[in-house]
């Protein structure tokens, strides 16, 4: 029975993700020059929002392809001359002990 009981909300949470998913997909049209914010007197309109959030969504993927794409050996922790790493935050910084 509890196999029943999981089995059916596995299937009723995939539908209503797929459901949600469809409700996302469709052709709409924005107004850019709808007012969004208005700090200090100045009002931003929709257009400046949506060019800022794309551009800051182009950086960060581009930051992202940069890490995945690398060329070369992983990047290695930095050791002291008896090859400890460095001491941990706290432990008494320049006292010259690992």
């Amino acid at each position: 029975m509890k196999t029943m009981t999981k089995k059916t909300a596995v299937v009723a949470l995939a539908g209503v993700m797929a459901a949600g998913m469809l409700t996302g997909c469709g052709e709409k049209e924005l107004d850019g020059t709808k007012t969004v914010a208005t700090v200090d007197g100045t009002e931003i309109p929709l257009g400046m929002l949506s060019l800022s959030v794309r551009e800051g969504q182009a950086q960060a993927e581009a930051m992202y392809k940069s890490f995945i794409l690398r060329k070369g050996p992983p990047a290695r922790q930095h050791r002291g001359a008896d090859h400890r790493p460095f001491p941990a935050a706290g432990s008494g910084a320049g006292s010259g002990r690992y």
